[in-house]
């Protein structure tokens, strides 16, 4: 799931892009609204979005400048510009963004940036650093195949091994969150991992099928949001 920041001074406006994003995202997002540079720089020092929405004009912020100072060369974070005025079509390219919107924003082109955003994560690669008393590494995502939480412990799960390290799942970097599902409250699951979703005939009980052949619960109050990126999964693949 990506984590998307949406930025500008109208609240109304911010409303309504977001359900601009959700209709038109393929993949599972998690959406946060700013009305200000100082909640969204204090947003982003908690946990950095995947992409940033962000206006140019906010209020006496410079929203290039923003840009700058919280999303810098090499941060992974996708911005994409928006603002009313076509006179800043050259001012961004002071900042590294993957697109530029102009106000009334238009369907086809909001699609197109958000896809082009997806495309750029997907080519970064993302890695865990574990960390316990014995060891130190780091482990690609896609090694990963799912985590459980413990009793304050995580435990990573690969295909040879059982990683071990202190920590909530809450406590994981954004990063490796937004990529994975969380389909309990005591489990992450790599999507590029799951075969299927398996709902057994008078039975309550939900799950998904890895292709190793594991199984991972999902909670009844997780179940509708796992099928709808199991959906996306399956588009994906088609």
């Amino acid at each position: 799931m990506y984590l998307v920041y949406i930025c500008d001074d109208d609240p109304v406006f911010t409303a309504s892009l977001a359900e601009q994003v959700r209709a038109v995202f393929p993949y599972g997002c998690q959406i946060e609204r700013f009305h200000s540079a100082q909640d969204l720089s204090a947003a982003v020092s908690a946990k950095r979005p995947d992409i940033a929405l962000l206006d140019i004009e906010l209020g006496f912020d410079n929203g290039i400048s923003l840009a700058k100072q919280l999303f810098p060369a090499g941060s992974n974070t996708q911005v994409i510009y928006i603002t009313g005025y076509a006179e800043y079509c050259t001012d961004v390219y002071e900042t590294e963004h993957i697109y530029f919107l102009l106000k009334p924003l238009k369907l086809p082109e909001l699609q197109r940036s958000l896809s082009k955003a997806v495309e750029r994560l997907k080519l970064a690669p993302v890695s865990l650093i574990v960390r316990n008393s014995s060891i130190t590494c780091k482990l690609p995502l896609p090694n990963i195949h799912y985590i459980e939480s413990h009793v304050r412990k995580l435990y990573v799960y690969t295909a040879e091994d059982r990683y071990e390290m202190g920590g909530k799942l809450s406590s994981l970097p954004m990063a490796v969150q937004c990529r994975m599902i969380h389909c309990h409250k005591s489990f992450l699951v790599n999507p590029q991992h799951i075969q299927a979703i398996i709902t057994p005939n008078g039975s309550f009980n939900k799950y998904f099928q890895l292709f190793s052949g594991q199984t991972i619960p999902i909670s009844q109050s997780k179940w509708r949001t796992c099928q709808q990126e199991f959906l996306s999964l399956l588009n994906q693949s088609s």
